[in-house]
């Protein structure tokens, strides 16, 4: 009797997939911020102006000679979160653009936020109200840890981000294949040397990047 070769398991090809920041990637919310900081205190400041998320060490001069204190920021972040402000927020040029050519390239878009999951059915509603397409929402502020564990389910080809730190825990400590740090108020006079990830205007110019998923 001929016994039968052992059958062999059928390699499993992941589905590709990218991960997008939200917040200064999709949707402008220091100008949110800023236009609701002045609408309440009466002043001008710019959202070009906040140069780091970490309020702490802010202090900003309008054009009239106020100040604002990072700390009166978040005062007003922090209060106005709970009633609609990421609802409001405009989106960045051509971000909508973007994710309609990463989905009919064929990609799994997973958008990925540092906000609190309590803020989930809020965050649901803008993106419904903008038309936006993507097929993952994850509330998770360690970043590159869950794109770890995402990695087992999916070959992430893309990570996008406007915080430098989140792109650089991306960077060395995944195997994302591109990375990009987009520019926005907080990362525009940041200078990149040439490395394992690259600074772009915006989501739109990061699209000529990837291939149609075969």
């Amino acid at each position: 009797m001929v016994s039968e070769a052992p059958k062999r398991k059928k390699r499993v090809t992941k589905p590709k997939a990218i991960v997008i920041d939200m917040d200064g990637v999709i949707g402008d919310f220091l100008y949110t911020l800023t236009w609701l900081q002045n609408k309440l205190k009466g002043t001008s400041v710019s959202h070009n102006d906040i140069k780091t998320y970490n309020f702490v060490d802010l202090n900003v001069t309008d054009v009239r000679g106020n100040s604002v204190t990072g700390e009166e920021l978040f005062a007003t972040f922090k209060e106005w979160e709970p009633h609609g402000i990421y609802a409001i927020m405009p989106l960045l040029p051509h971000a909508r653009e973007a994710l309609v050519a990463f989905d009919k390239l064929g990609y799994h878009i997973i958008l990925m936020t540092a906000r609190d999951e309590q803020y989930k059915e809020q965050t649901r509603l803008w993106i419904f109200s903008n038309d936006l397409p993507y097929h993952e929402l994850i509330f998770e502020k360690d970043k590159a840890k869950k794109i770890r564990n995402l990695s087992k389910q999916y070959n992430i080809q893309g990570f996008m981000d406007d915080n430098l730190d989140n792109i650089k825990d991306v960077s060395e400590n995944t195997n994302v294949n591109q990375i990009f740090l987009i520019e926005s108020p907080i990362t525009r006079d940041v200078e990149i040397e040439e490395g394992d990830f690259e600074k772009v205007r915006d989501l739109w110019e990061t699209t000529r990047y990837f291939k149609e998923v075969k």
